[in-house]
């Protein structure tokens, strides 16, 4: 339960809609994106690589809006595929 008088913490509005997620193959190597909500109301964008012959990676990056979210997915969607990527998975919800 959260303190009333807490002024820092906050509860996440119902309304928030649920992560977005994306993920892409290659001949060898997997990518996955999503677009997740913090505690704090704040939107993240995740993303995750590797391959079975090759060493994996990830990085967070923290974005303005949930819009500037779907925005980000939508621009390493479209890096995704040029490199030849194909979208195997994604959620909308």
């Amino acid at each position: 339960m959260i303190d009333p008088t807490d002024s820092f913490t906050l509860s996440l509005p119902l309304d928030v809609p649920t992560p977005r997620r994306m993920e892409f193959a290659s001949e060898d190597r997997r990518y996955i994106a999503a677009l997740l909500p913090d505690l704090f109301g704040e939107w993240s964008v995740m993303q995750c690589w590797g391959g079975a012959s090759t060493r994996g990676g990830g990085k967070i990056d923290r974005v303005a809006s949930f819009h500037d979210g779907l925005a980000l997915l939508h621009a390493i969607a479209s890096t995704r595929t040029r490199r030849g990527y194909r979208l195997v998975a994604h959620s909308h919800h």
